[in-house]
């Protein structure tokens, strides 16, 4: 599974969980304390706080994955040339008459 897919995933998780889930909870905690009863009202309210927390944790979780897709992806244009180069050098060492290597086109 690539990074940009995981943090896809973690996108979706993170949005569902900010848009619905912490609304229907403190919904539920106000309806809890207009009956009275503060109890269930407070534990709804911590259910929904401690949502919100693990949605702050996933847009982290997620905010890195990106820069680590996005290092990797920067990172692999210089591997072409590496490669280029590496031929080149394994086709010198078998022969060394060989005319030098073309000049990069960009």
């Amino acid at each position: 599974m690539t990074f940009a897919v995981l943090n896809d995933n973690l996108l979706q998780i993170l949005i569902t969980s900010i848009r619905f889930l912490p609304g229907l909870l403190l919904g539920e905690a106000n309806s809890y304390q207009s009956l009275g009863d503060a109890a269930a009202a407070q534990k709804k309210m911590q259910q929904a706080h401690g949502l919100m927390h693990t949605a702050i944790g996933l847009s982290s979780a997620a905010d890195g994955m990106y820069g680590t897709a996005g290092g990797i992806m920067g990172g692999l244009g210089g591997y072409a040339n590496q490669a280029v180069a590496a031929g080149y050098h394994a086709e010198y060492m078998l022969n060394p008459d060989m005319p030098p290597p073309p000049q990069p086109i960009v």
